[in-house]
């Protein structure tokens, strides 16, 4: 009895491969089939490379940048880096607007609210840090952010059930 279960289950092996044989056959007809024609065959014109200038540098981080976003205005980037600090930046004179220390080295990205009131951060701590850049008490008549060299911009918000 046990020599032809063994025998059986060889059977059903062979089989299995057989068909899996025929099923490969079968994928291979049908990928061929849809192969309408080949790159070689295709009068593709060359393409030339773009030229990427560079138009501004912005100094200022000790560490690594794992994280750079626009503003929607167009006006301001914020970056984030390994030295344990955003940095928001007017992308048109390239001076620092903010540098916001950190809880941790390990943030990893960075992004602006559409507002452009607000940035946020996180890594591999496992927090994502909000930091609220303009207040009510901020804005001049004409809605230019004045904030005052002294004042630092603390935490607004972390969210910490990253794990």
């Amino acid at each position: 009895l046990n020599y032809n279960h063994k025998l059986s289950i060889q059977n059903a092996i062979s089989e299995a491969r057989k068909e899996a044989a025929k099923l490969q056959s079968q994928i291979k007809k049908n990928r061929e089939a849809t192969n309408d024609a080949d790159l070689k065959s295709m009068d593709i014109p060359e393409v030339t490379p773009n030229k990427v200038k560079s138009r501004k540098t912005l100094r200022g981080h000790l560490a690594k940048i794992y994280s750079v976003s626009w503003a929607t205005d167009n006006r301001s980037i914020v970056s984030a880096s390994q030295d344990g600090k955003l940095i928001i930046w007017n992308a048109l004179t390239t001076f620092k607007l903010h540098a916001i220390s950190l809880r941790s080295h390990w943030v990893m990205t960075c992004a602006y609210s559409l507002t452009g009131n607000l940035v946020a951060c996180g890594g591999l701590d496992n927090i994502c840090s909000v930091y609220q850049l303009k207040s009510d008490q901020n804005q001049t008549n004409n809605g230019e952010n004045q904030q005052k060299s002294d004042d630092t911009i603390r935490v607004s918000r972390e969210l910490s059930a990253h794990t």
